[in-house]
């Protein structure tokens, strides 16, 4: 067996869902990227007019990769919620920060996006970003 022991640069990725938490390791974050693209790409992500079957795809498979098991329909419905346009733009905004390497996240030293996109005025944190399920 070998051992990689390389450093990513990617950080500990944390997604929630069903009230449960579930982590992917800093050197498994770049095939989590790979999964989510098979749906969506960060350009897509980025623009406007995304699909929210595209979202719900990206994101169920983020899930599963993770160790959840939801299932599409589940993830798709939590879409349609009374907050849908809030939890849709939280989890495009979870997936963009998940699959943009964190040091280009940052807008200056002193300022970095967090997981919600708004800045925060500190230095980011060694902490798992966290995507939650839609509430």
């Amino acid at each position: 067996m070998t051992v990689d022991n390389t450093i990513s640069i990617f950080q500990e990725v944390s997604l929630a869902w069903a009230g449960k938490e579930y982590s992917v390791k800093p050197n498994q974050v770049m095939e989590l990227v790979e999964r989510i693209e098979d749906f969506v790409t960060l350009e897509e992500l980025n623009g406007t007019g995304l699909k929210r079957v595209k979202i719900a795809k990206a994101f169920h498979a983020a899930l599963n990769f993770a160790g959840a098991s939801a299932s599409l329909e589940s993830v798709y419905n939590s879409l349609f919620d009374a907050h849908a346009a809030i939890n849709s733009v939280a989890v495009v905004k979870g997936l963009l920060c998940l699959m943009i390497p964190p040091e280009h996240l940052r807008e200056s030293d002193d300022e970095a996006p967090n997981i919600e996109g708004t800045a925060s005025k500190k230095k980011p944190r060694k902490k798992a970003k966290k995507i939650s399920r839609p509430a």
